[in-house]
């Protein structure tokens, strides 16, 4: 296929800056990356699903035949998604690669909807081990193809909140959890999980290939139609035919097969993303945000709260809720890097108020007085962190790659960043044991302070810019600074050439 001969396609309308019903391009924008994140909403459920049931399950109320589990059960239960995540990411990559995002989409539903089976009619704490494991499977592919897909429907100047969108929805899937888990019985709430894979599954059919996906295999009429798709008829806007070009010709070139690992470390810029990435991700797994979400009925109950653990929760789960909503209206405006740093250090200020609520209270000080602090501190903790940290990461990962690199940069951080959760989720009570909560709080607080320093120093601002400006800059030394500034055309062309 020459790209000549596509090139009336090409040719911008007379006159037409932009689509005359833009409008409604943003709608099914806006549209498809919900559509394509309900699969995280599912997350939401099954990550919340822990902080209510794992009490019930280890006290003599619980539903299963085989009698109350332990409490090393419980933290199996809690974390063992994350060992299935770790294993099938790469399966997830190689689908997505080969077979398309919408595929890769597909091949997580049917785990989903078999773990939530085995969650309904399962009697015994193996069974749950299996469903819980199922979770993990599924859900590892949902934070392949999100991510990659909404990047690439998206326009520039609404990447940010469409970016969001994958956290927004994983937050309700919590917070319904919390609220579902309190006033409905166990078998109930199971049944409402199987919910959004089912709804998945039957919305997963209208949504288009991804334009970028199509191109590069060289179906490029099919790319022009879906980018139509998504920006309405006169899509003829020279910056979006641009990208398609951009892909095609990196097809045309031999470009069209998935990157190695070797070609993405020999890139220095690639290589250099691929480290921001991962701190990025190791800073949010190990701010605490897995152990305190999935522990959250058993940190209130500890805390000796005046309102009780399960409505405290709820709270919770509405600021997780609010954060989100805040950061898809700031990410675009403000931009991610200010918000990142607001995020890191105000979690860590908060973290070393609750650990010293703790300690107080674990030294026999009456604190009775100060019974608020946890719900507030943990509130203003969860906004903290939903409007940078626990949002943004995997947006700016898709942002910061080539569309050939992406794909493999997100399997290679995925399966550390499962085990960081799993470590966390899995060791978080049994740590607190020995050291208190007060202790493990310390912990986050260090590695929050930590992970906005080097956040200032080195992380850029990748708000409204192409990729082609987000690579000059990574390659520029401007890149570790804290500024919004555009690379100059020369750079913009360098890194051009070497993306």
């Amino acid at each position: 296929m020459e790209l000549e001969e596509r090139q009336p396609l090409l040719t911008p309308a007379p006159g037409a800056n932009r689509p005359r019903d833009c409008g409604a391009g943003r709608v099914r924008q806006f549209a498809a990356a919900f559509t394509v994140d309900i699969m995280a909403l599912a997350f939401g459920l099954g990550m919340g699903w822990s902080s209510t049931a794992l009490p019930l399950l280890m006290s003599e109320a619980s539903p299963l035949h085989s009698g109350p589990i332990t409490k090393t059960d419980a933290s199996w239960l809690a974390s063992i998604l994350c060992i299935m995540g770790t294993i099938t990411t790469p399966m997830y990559h190689y689908i997505c690669e080969h077979y398309g995002r919408k595929a890769c989409a597909f091949a997580t539903v049917l785990p989903g909807i078999i773990s939530i089976l085995l969650l309904i009619f399962g009697e015994t704490v193996e069974i749950l081990y299996v469903s819980r494991g199922l979770i993990g499977a599924s859900f590892a592919g949902t934070f392949i193809y999100c991510p990659i897909y909404v990047t690439e429907l998206a326009e520039k100047d609404i990447r940010g909140s469409l970016g969001v969108v994958i956290m927004l929805m994983r937050n309700i899937g919590i917070l319904f959890s919390y609220i579902i888990g309190s006033y409905f019985s166990f078998h109930t709430v199971s049944w409402l999980c199987l919910g959004p894979p089912v709804i998945f599954l039957f919305a997963l059919f209208w949504l288009p290939e991804s334009p970028v996906y199509l191109a590069r295999q060289g179906e490029y009429e099919k790319a022009v139609i879906a980018m139509k798709h998504f920006r309405g008829k006169n899509v003829n806007v020279p910056e979006e035919i641009e990208v398609l070009k951009n892909a095609l010709s990196e097809m045309q070139s031999g470009g069209n097969a998935p990157a190695t690992l070797l070609e993405l470390l020999s890139n220095k810029i690639a290589t250099k993303a691929l480290f921001m990435t991962f701190i990025l991700f190791s800073n949010q797994q190990l701010c605490g945000f897995y152990g305190i979400v999935s522990y959250t009925v058993m940190i209130f109950k500890e805390s000796g709260s005046y309102l009780s653990p399960n409505t405290c929760s709820i709270i919770v789960g509405f600021m997780l809720f609010c954060g989100t909503v805040l950061s898809i209206i700031l990410c675009d405006l403000t931009g991610r890097k200010i918000l990142l740093i607001v995020s890191d250090f105000l979690m860590g200020f908060v973290l070393i108020i609750i650990a010293i609520y703790f300690f107080s209270k674990s030294r026999g000080y009456d604190i009775e007085e100060f019974n608020w602090v946890p719900v507030t501190c943990l509130s203003i903790y969860v906004i903290a962190l939903n409007v940078g940290i626990a949002s943004l990461p995997v947006l700016i990962a898709t942002e910061l790659f080539s569309p050939r690199f992406t794909s493999l940069a997100m399997t290679i951080t995925a399966p550390s960043t499962w085990m960081l959760t799993f470590f966390v989720t899995k060791y978080f009570p049994l740590v607190s044991e020995h050291i208190g909560i007060h202790g493990s709080c310390l912990v986050f607080a260090v590695i929050c302070i930590g992970g906005g320093i080097y956040i200032v120093l080195c992380v850029p601002e990748t708000k409204n810019k192409s990729l082609q400006m987000i690579l000059g800059e990574l390659e520029s030394k401007q890149g570790t600074t804290f500024n919004n500034r555009i690379p100059s055309k020369d750079k913009v062309a360098a890194s051009e050439r070497m993306s």
